[in-house]
């Protein structure tokens, strides 16, 4: 069966973010979503089987400032492309995994290299 890891993210993106990643993000929950090659992004995530699966719940908190939250079986490391992806985009971002069973959760918090 396998183990689930829960997913928490708290990201700024530059004020340079390409509008079709914020556009990305805005949609990631509605029936949009599932026609990412509309987007033509060129990322390894999205030739995972299960990329639409990582993110339950996205909300933008201010502006460039979001919120991300998911649950999933990690098998392809969906989690760490994910974070792959978006790094070129963000000034920082915090995210914790917390795989179950685990006691302790693998926390990264990381700079991006700064706003623009």
């Amino acid at each position: 069966m396998g183990m689930y890891t829960e997913f928490y993210l708290r990201v700024e993106f530059k004020k340079s973010v390409s509008p079709k990643v914020l556009h990305f993000l805005n949609n990631y929950e509605s029936p949009f979503v599932q026609f990412a090659h509309n987007y033509n992004f060129e990322h390894k995530f999205f030739t995972l089987p299960r990329w639409k699966l990582l993110l339950n719940t996205v909300e933008n908190v201010n502006g460039l400032i979001y919120d991300c939250k998911g649950e999933l079986k990690n098998y392809d490391n969906e989690i760490e492309e994910f974070l792959d992806f978006i790094e070129p985009y963000c000034v920082a971002y915090e995210a914790i995994h917390i795989y179950e069973g685990h006691v302790y959760p693998t926390i990264e918090l990381y700079n991006c290299g700064g706003g623009d």
